[in-house]
Order: structure tokens, then sequence, then C-alpha cells
């Protein structure tokens, strides 16, 4: 089995260094053979669905029944290396994976009568647009007790296959769409991703024109859900594919002229009807959506504008750079990435008077006038509200009217001075900051922050994240450094509503698993803490919550209102092997809030 594991990982990795590593874990009493996880790691440029079937191809009917073991086929190596292949097409038809199935299908007879083989191939005929093959293949899978689908299918993919045609798109059912609109309440997992092969079956039977209606669906139901549904990354490729950019950008510009006098039930983008909610929350009368009231053309516009992100962006390139120049601008960025790397060991106030040195020095002010380096964004936008943050802003507003003016209206510059504005506690010019960069490039994940924002201004409470973590817990001698999330993130809207405190609750719950497992301080998130609470103030309460612990069943404890879960058993792994399972102790916990910074 662990050769198995280490193959998946291989696979997931889809990295040729760590793939070729993980050929050395493979036991040599394995029952899957060495040529195939070499076959499949190896870092040549044949894709893996190429890969897999020139394996089959050359290996003898032994080696391949080595691969297809009786009984569970989720034990064989080669049906998870198969339906990696599917789920990982996006969009790219797998077109060696029915001929591998077909393959091994011939070989070993007794494969085609097992019902997770049959939708295995049922799900890559489809992908390959064999419709008709897929959908026996798919009757015949639920016939000998597979599925085709994860969970459940899909309305329309139950239709299918029972019927063998999908309804015309002006007879699916009705989108379902929440009752109120509250973009503080994120339904994320409900609203967005669905049956993976549901857009498959639907183009087969309608074409373009219905994966699009299909996919634009999905995405709505996303954004009125709170969401933003970064799974599918094919939809504008479909608007490309199917509408001239100036039709597309009409069905917009009508879409909102729609909402101009009594709001509509729904409107319509590129002709497929898209249900509004008929109210949403009042956060002026109570700050967990308690009340509510019409929804407003204000909300119903921010929603609609949400539609523009699927739409080709305008906008022009600076004309590319001779060879010459081109190399002196890469040894210019290399010097610039080793001066600011050079910074990052030090403290926040001193890394950023260093930045700020930086973007003064003439050497690297030819940087700036075509864009502006992701390298020093993140620096600058990495800032913590408080006297870091003013002075990120600060000093990102003295560079930035040095700016060329094409650099200066960049949504890079825009999205930077907004989250730093709004960790100043400057909602409202953050807001114009965002409003003007969606102007210029409308992205469905800003234009969900500009709706939290407006809700956490007028007083919305931010729900905490949900903390959750494995059981049992594995310790690794790592550091866990992470940087924070770099734009505004909900600990950055819930500032705006409650302050430094608020912001360090979302904080400590977001990051709390990563103190877990870290096996050093936790620098970020102490600071945090610390400019929230205080040092002692925060050591206090730190030790109140560990006495009031609990280690047996759902393990816990409570830090300012804050529910972090505690493993009630670990696995400690050093880089050679790893321990057996262990009990969750006292001490154990302690070390964890020292990590944090919420104990001496």
């Amino acid at each position: 089995m662990r050769a198995l594991y280490s193959l998946a990982f291989a696979l997931l990795m889809s990295n040729p260094v760590v793939a070729s590593e993980s050929t050395k874990e493979v036991e040599e009493d394995s029952k899957v053979p060495m040529a195939f996880v070499e076959a499949l790691t190896s870092s040549n440029e044949q894709s893996m669905d190429a890969r897999l079937a020139q394996w089959v191809d050359s290996a003898d009917d032994a080696a391949l029944r080595q691969l297809v073991p009786e009984g569970d086929a989720q034990e064989s190596a080669l049906f998870q290396a198969l339906t990696w292949v599917l789920v990982t097409a996006d969009g790219s038809p797998p077109t060696q994976a029915s001929l591998t199935i077909d393959d091994v299908f011939a070989r070993i007879p007794e494969v085609a009568q097992s019902g997770p083989w049959l939708a295995l191939a049922a799900q890559a005929q489809l992908l390959n647009g064999q419709m008709d093959r897929a959908l026996a293949s798919a009757r015949a899978a639920l016939a000998a007790g597979g599925t085709l689908c994860t969970d459940r299918c899909s309305d329309l993919v139950e239709v299918w296959l029972k019927t063998g045609t999908v309804p015309a798109i002006g007879e699916w059912p009705r989108m379902s769409v929440p009752t109120v609109y509250n973009p503080m309440q994120a339904q994320c997992e409900s609203a967005s991703g669905g049956d993976p092969f549901e857009a498959a079956v639907v183009r087969g039977n309608l074409g373009v024109d219905g994966e699009l209606a299909l996919r634009l669906r999905r995405q709505w139901s996303a954004a009125l859900n709170g969401c933003v549904d970064h799974s599918d990354y094919q939809l504008d490729e479909l608007v490309k594919e199917r509408f001239p950019a100036m039709m597309a950008q009409r069905s917009y510009t009508d879409a909102l002229r729609s909402l101009s006098s009594d709001l509509p039930a729904s409107i319509q983008f590129l002709g497929v009807d898209l249900p509004l909610p008929a109210s949403e929350c009042d956060f002026s009368g109570n700050a967990d959506c308690g009340t509510t009231k019409a929804l407003s053309r204000e909300t119903a516009t921010a929603l609609t504008q949400v539609l523009r992100s699927f739409l080709t962006n305008g906008g022009t390139c600076p004309e590319p750079l001779s060879e010459t120049d081109s190399k002196k601008r890469e040894a210019l960025e290399a010097q610039l990435e080793k001066a600011l790397k050079a910074l990052d060991a030090r403290p926040a106030m001193e890394r950023l008077k260093g930045t700020q040195a930086i973007l003064g020095d003439a050497r690297f002010r030819s940087l700036w006038s075509r864009h502006v380096q992701y390298a020093v964004v993140w620096r600058l936008q990495a800032a913590m509200p408080g006297p870091t943050a003013a002075l990120a802003l600060d000093i990102t507003q003295a560079w930035n009217d040095k700016l060329a003016v094409e650099v200066r209206e960049s949504t890079s510059i825009k999205d930077l001075l907004a989250t730093l504005l709004v960790r100043n506690g400057k909602a409202n010019l953050a807001l114009a900051e965002l409003e003007s960069a969606q102007l210029r490039s409308a992205d469905a994940s800003r234009a969900l922050t500009i709706s939290r924002l407006r809700a956490a201004a007028a007083g919305a409470a931010v729900p905490l994240p949900e903390t959750q973590i494995a059981r049992p817990w594995t310790l690794e001698p790592y550091g866990n450094e992470y940087p924070f999330r770099n734009e505004i993130s909900d600990a950055d809207i819930a500032f705006v509503a409650g302050g430094m405190r608020a912001y360090a609750r979302h904080a400590l719950a977001q990051y709390w698993a990563q103190a877990l497992s870290s096996s050093e301080p936790h620098k970020p998130l102490i600071a945090i803490l610390e400019e929230a609470y205080g040092s002692e103030a925060l050591l206090d309460m730190g030790a109140k919550a560990v006495d009031s612990a609990v280690l047996d069943g759902d393990a816990h404890l409570v830090f300012d209102g804050v529910h972090l879960p505690l493993p009630n058993a670990y696995i400690e792994c050093d880089e050679e092997e790893c321990s057996d399972e262990q009990t969750w102790t006292k001490a154990k916990t302690e070390q964890a809030m020292r990590r944090a910074g919420m104990l001496q």
C-alpha cells in the first residue's frame, strides 16, 4: 500500500523532482511494478494520458494484472492513475484514456463487468464526446453496482441516464436561489462545483450553448451564496468561443439597464435567465441578519457586475523590449529580489523602512515604468493593521505619486492601496479604489469583496471561519511560516466591523492549525495577537484557556470566544519515519499555545 500512496502523491504533485523522489519509497515487495511508477513519474514532455497508454500497450498480461487486482477497483494503481487523468483533464479531451480502458477490458475481461471500471470508462467517453458509448457504459455501470457520479448525480444527468437526452435549456428547472442575500454567510460547498461530469453530458447533448448556460448558472449560484467558484476555468473561454466581444458586452450592458427601474425577478445575460433574491440583510437593524429589506438596486448592480468578469477585459500591453533591454531588465529584477530578500528576516517596521529605501533607489526606477513587481506588492500588502499598516500606506502613497499614470491606474496598485486603506480603517476610500479597479478589469473575487466590505461598513457581523483539524494529528519537524493572505480577507473585513480584536480572532481561527503543526513560533500570528491584546493580557488569557481545555472526546479550548480544536491523538514524524499513535496531553497543548505566543 505504501507504494500506492507514493504513486498517488507523485501524480497529484505533478512535479518531476518530487515524483522521482517518491519512487524511492516503493517497497521491494510491492505489487505495483517499479517500471509502472517510473514510467508515470518520468520528466519527459508526454502527457500522463499518453504515458499511461504507452505503458499499458507495452506491458505483458502478467504485469497488467498486477495493476488490476481482484476486488476493490480503488485499490488498483492503474484505476487511480486513470482517475487522476480524467479529473485533471480541464477541458482538454483525454484522447488516450478511452483507448487505454478498452485495451484493459479486452485483456482482462472480468474488469469489463466491474461497476467502478465501467463508470470510469463512461467518464472517459464523456470527456471525449463519445456520447452513445458513454450512455451505454454508464447504464452498465449502474446495473453492476457502480455510479457515474461521486455522490449523487445532478438532475440533468439523471434525466440523461434515464432517457438518453438532456432537456432544452428553456425547459431546465428554475435555479434555486437564497431568499435573502447575505454576503457574510458563505455557503460555498452547496453553491459551487457540482457534478464534475455534468458539463460533458450537457455539451454532448446541447453543444456549447448548453455548457455555457450550465456553467454560468453555477457561477451565478455561487455569487448569490457569497462565494466565487474558482474551480471552473472554462466559462470565460466558452464566452469567447460563442460570442463576439461586442455582443457579450452589449448583453452585460442590457443586464445592468434592466435594473434601472423596478427590479426584475431575474436578469438575462447571454441568453440565460439568472434569478435575483427577493431581499437582502438589513445590517443597520441587526448585525447577524436578523432583519431584512427588499433587495436594493445597489446590491443587485453589485451582483450583476460579477458577470463582467467573464468578458474579455480591455487594456493594452507595453511594447516588447529588445533582447538586450530584456536581459538588462532581468538582471535588474534579480538585484531587486536579492535586496528585498535581505530584508525579510528583519522586524516588520525595519523591513518596511528598508523597502522604502529600495523604492527610492535610482537603480530600480526603470522597473516601475511598465508595471509593479509582485515581489514589492506582497511585501507592502502583508502589513497587519496598526503602525505597520500605517507606515506601509504612507510608503505606498508616496511611491504611487511618482509612478507613471498608466501604472498608477493599474489594478495591482489599486488593490494594494485598497488593502492598506482597509487595514488603516478607511473602508470608504478602499471601496473607491476597488470599484475603480473593477471598472478597469472586472474580477469576481473583487466584486464579492466589495459587497462584504459594504456590509461590514453598514454594521454586519463577520462570522468566524470554522477551524478543523485531522484526527489523529501529525506533527512534523517543519516550521510553517506561510505568509498571510495579502489581499483583503475576511479578517480585514472583520477589522472594519470590529477593530483589531476582531481581526485577531479571525486570524487565530484561520491559522490555529499552522500553530499546532509548526515546530517553531508562528511569528505573524504572535505579532497580530500581541497587537490586539497586549503581551500581558494575552498570556493571562492563554493560561486560562489552557486550564479550561477539554482533552477528551471533542478536544478543544476556547480563547476569546474562538473555538480551537485540539487533537485527541497525534503521530510524530521526522524525516525518516513516523511514530505510533500517541495520546494528546496538556503538555502538548501548552507547546502549541507557546508557538502561537499565548503562553509563556
